[in-house]
């Protein structure tokens, strides 16, 4: 082998045998003279000096295992090299086609990063090599390279169930560390640790999303560095995870967030919570029917729109404080801009007292009665409930639309009671806390409908959410 060493510092073994007949003489005596010795050292020495290079191995033979040896070694890096090459992430000219928005083909067009698709680390040590968790471990320069190379594989690959089980391992073996946890107390100094909430975030957030829409960030290039994004940001999954259903679209709301956010940078930052509510409610074509036609209302429409009176002033809320969970029953109103904007000029409201919006709205006994309005609508708009009045219906739409025009978040509600049929509202009345106005004695908690879903949704998940 290559360890062995063709020159050792002392003669091989089978040389000595050859000297001993040298000390013979010296027993019985016999007196030498100098040419006779020097005759028999001769000899001697030619003797074991053939011995000696006879027994050495032949200098080629560690050569030749040497070479081979290090043929493994030298040959190492190519796959190496070429393995990114089948695992980058496809042209969007090869991407599956995703229905796109308004404003969304300048962003689309432009290429994904090279950077992160480039990383020489390949899926088969992305996903080997454990990742440290440690507070203060973790935090060396090759410990997060390594959790970034493993989030670029996931994406690049659509290894996710790989970059999961690495998360699993993570987590399992920073836990191991306790001692044990005898109460919930117990918990607060591994979610103290940035490092390992981030882990655990992003483990929860894999384990709720759809394949679909795991897949979709793996396919649709030009939302490469949303992904990167949000994987990075566990302020904005948390977000999702609390705001998401099962009845959502999720690879379409991603799709719709990434794309506001090409859009507007702020759509990741101040405005992060309203772009993730305009996802989850326009995951699907949002063509409310208002005064016998079918809107086509796109989400960055209703984005810029609350965005920039959000800026002006204009609001009776602070958009960018609330949570998307509630931003769901501001950005559903089904109206135009243009009763947006009637509203915000010509209601000037609290929202502390918005319920009383629904009592602006004179009652007409003659429609409750015989269906007959005495000023017929000539067109169904803000100005004319105001003007002309309506039953509970038309005050429980004014006033919950108008509210969300203003940026409060409101539900109509409906039931059945004594008096049959009758519709009042929900409202946030304050932050985190939700008021409810036009409700007759002897009904009980009525139900609205879901903004994100559609689906019935009942009084008292808002009550819930004020309690």
């Amino acid at each position: 082998m290559d360890s062995q060493n063709p020159h050792p510092p002392i003669p091989p073994q089978g040389a000595k045998p050859i000297r001993r007949p040298a000390a013979a003489p010296v027993r019985v005596k016999k007196k030498w003279d100098f040419l006779e010795i020097f005759l028999w050292l001769a000899i001697l020495g030619g003797g074991g000096a053939f011995a000696y290079f006879r027994l050495l191995p032949h200098p080629a033979v560690p050569v030749e295992e040497s070479a081979s040896a290090q043929k493994p070694r030298a040959a190492t890096p190519a796959p190496v090299a070429s393995e990114p090459a089948p695992v980058l992430i496809p042209q969007p000219a090869a991407a599956t086609p995703v229905p796109m928005l308004a404003k969304e083909t300048a962003p689309r067009e432009e290429p994904a990063r090279p950077a992160p698709a480039a990383t020489p680390a390949a899926p088969a040590t992305a996903f080997t090599q454990p990742l440290v968790l440690d507070e203060t471990a973790g935090k060396k320069a090759e410990n997060l390279q390594r959790a970034q190379a493993a989030l670029d594989a996931a994406l690049s690959t659509g290894k996710w169930n790989d970059w999961l089980d690495l998360l699993d391992r993570a987590l399992a073996a920073e836990l191991k560390k306790s001692m044990g946890i005898r109460a919930p107390a117990d918990y607060d100094r591994f979610l103290a640790n940035p490092l390992f909430s981030k882990a655990l975030v992003q483990r929860t957030t894999l384990r709720h999303l759809p394949s679909s829409a795991l897949a979709a960030l793996t396919a649709d290039t030009a939302h490469y560095e949303f992904a990167q994004w949000l994987f990075a940001t566990p302020e904005a999954m948390e977000s999702l995870l609390l705001s998401l259903k099962p009845e959502d679209d999720a690879g379409q709301a991603l799709h719709v967030w990434a794309v506001l956010a090409a859009e507007d940078p702020e759509a990741r930052t101040k405005y992060r919570e309203l772009a993730l509510a305009c996802a989850l409610v326009f995951d699907k074509p949002f063509t409310p029917e208002w005064n016998g036609e079918r809107l086509q209302i796109p989400a960055s429409q209703r984005y810029d729109y609350y965005k920039q009176h959000n800026e002006k002033g204009d609001l009776a809320t602070r958009i960018h404080r609330l949570p998307a969970a509630d931003l769901v029953w501001v950005v559903c109103a089904p109206v135009p801009v243009s009763e947006l904007d009637w509203a915000l000029k010509k209601l000037h409201l609290r929202q502390k007292n918005w319920g009383t919006a629904y009592d602006m709205v004179k009652y007409d006994m003659e429609k409750a009665v015989t269906g007959k309005m005495k000023k017929p609508y000539e067109s169904y708009t803000f100005a004319e409930i105001l003007d002309k009045g309506g039953i509970c219906g038309d005050r429980a739409y004014f006033a919950v639309n108008t509210a969300r025009a203003a940026g409060i978040p409101a539900v109509i509600l409906g039931g059945d009671g004594q008096r049959g049929p009758h519709a009042w509202i929900g409202y946030e009345s304050d932050e985190g806390e939700w008021s409810f106005n036009g409700r007759m004695a002897g009904y009980s908690a009525g139900h609205g409908s879901d903004a994100q879903t559609g689906k019935s949704v009942s009084e008292q998940e808002f009550v819930r959410r004020g309690d």
